[in-house]
């Protein structure tokens, strides 16, 4: 006997808010409702087919609905020169790409970048990346606050301008600093791209 989480995903359009819910629109959906399974045969597509011959308990199933809670409209700042990344400290999330970046904005007008997120995955990352900061002369725009408390982690992103991430495409030999334009109402948001 094994057991296994599955997550379903439905669009918007789908008034489902249970799996009881979807289960009773899709049999009552004009010719059903079709779905995809990243391998046939696999324990997505065996789990679509126990639910759709009804051979799964709908009690025994659980939804978590997506999304996110909307929140306030960040303030962001006067000058709009406040970054802020969020995620844990380590070198496969980049921040170390994101400090060297930085370092060429340097003669810019003066930006700040919050760094926030738990340094206890990789401790001598974090060090590294703080030691880095001070070689290349940006130390006093960078703030590492660790783990902030949701109001606190609340403030940060109202406060920020703009949200950056580093993302890996393929591995760290092709990297994106991901910089969100829209404002910083809620955590879902549209980003552009800078190689």
């Amino acid at each position: 006997m094994a057991g296994f989480a599955i997550a379903i995903a439905v669009g918007s359009n789908v008034p489902a808010r249970s799996i009881a819910e979807f289960a009773a629109w899709a049999k009552d959906a004009p010719g059903g409702a079709s779905y995809g399974v990243s391998a046939a045969g696999g324990l997505p597509h065996l789990f679509a087919e126990l639910v759709g011959r009804e051979l799964i308990p709908l009690e025994r199933i659980t939804v978590a609905t997506p999304g996110a809670d909307r929140s306030e409209v960040g303030a962001g700042t006067r000058d709009g020169r406040a970054l802020l990344c969020v995620g844990v400290i380590a070198a496969h999330k980049g921040q170390d790409i994101l400090i060297e970046a930085l370092a060429g904005l340097r003669a810019r007008p003066t930006w700040r970048c919050t760094i926030v997120g738990s340094s206890a995955t990789d401790p001598a990352f974090a060090e590294r990346l703080a030691a880095r900061a001070a070689d290349l002369g940006i130390a006093d725009r960078i703030t590492m606050t660790g783990v902030l408390d949701e109001g606190d982690l609340d403030a940060a992103y109202r406060g920020a301008d703009l949200l950056v991430a580093v993302i890996f495409a393929f591995g760290r030999q092709h990297q994106f600093i991901i910089i969100v334009i829209q404002p910083l109402n809620d955590r879902n948001t549209a980003a552009r791209e800078r190689g």
